[in-house]
């Protein structure tokens, strides 16, 4: 649990004595989780669920739950370091944005473009 936690607190750039403060969970119960000392309670991963607004079985679960297309999709360690590195690039965030807006159909037709781009490329 602590990975994700660390992880989310990596992706948007605060510290856990940030987390502590704006939460109410103190720094002391963070590092005990980090150590194994304790695990979570429910009431304290729902509080950290809320701030970085994930679902709580992000904390529950082992693969990452994303919603696509209104469906439960499950990312698993592989999927989301992709992901992460195309965060880094500024070109991506715009495709990324603008794909909220798209239709399923705009999806698969600029996947076709890019196979063949991909395939003129080879």
């Amino acid at each position: 649990m602590y990975e994700k936690f660390s992880k989310l607190l990596h992706d948007y750039g605060v510290s856990a004595y940030k987390v502590s403060k704006e939460t109410g969970i103190s720094q002391t119960t963070f590092s005990d989780w980090k150590k194994g000392k304790s695990q979570p309670k429910v009431d304290k991963l729902q509080k950290i669920a809320d701030y970085f607004h994930v679902p709580l079985d992000y904390f529950t679960e082992d693969n990452i739950k994303v919603e696509a297309h209104n469906e439960p999709v499950y990312l698993d360690d592989e999927t989301r370091d992709i992901i992460d590195e195309l965060r880094t690039r500024p070109e991506m965030k715009i495709l990324f944005s603008v794909s909220k807006n798209v239709t399923k159909e705009d999806i698969e037709a600029t996947v076709e473009i890019l196979k063949r781009m991909q395939k003129d490329s080879e």
